[in-house]
């Protein structure tokens, strides 16, 4: 496994705001959610089956993955993550 750095730099403060989705008012943003939502059971993640590159065209130029890095690979009891892995970042 890669455990290379992205240069994050661990300690950062966590955003003073967070905004609730009914915020959201960008187009695609809220058409992400939809396709999200519709696939998801319950507060689950959808399966990745179920997850189409090709149903997702034009949604693809404004997702990005990202990974999670917890201290120790283990989130539990951690305040901060320790560094960020991006997966897909379209550019």
């Amino acid at each position: 496994m890669n455990t290379e750095k992205t240069g994050s730099s661990p300690g950062g403060a966590p955003p003073k705001l967070i905004k609730p989705i009914d915020a959201l008012v960008q187009a695609k943003t809220k058409e992400g959610l939809a396709f999200w939502r519709s696939h998801a059971k319950g507060e689950g993640l959808p399966h990745v089956d179920l997850i189409d590159p090709l149903v997702l065209r034009d949604l693809l130029p404004h997702i990005v993955l990202i990974d999670v890095i917890w201290p120790e690979g283990d989130e539990a009891g951690a305040d901060i993550p320790e560094d960020f892995r991006y997966r897909l970042i379209d550019g």
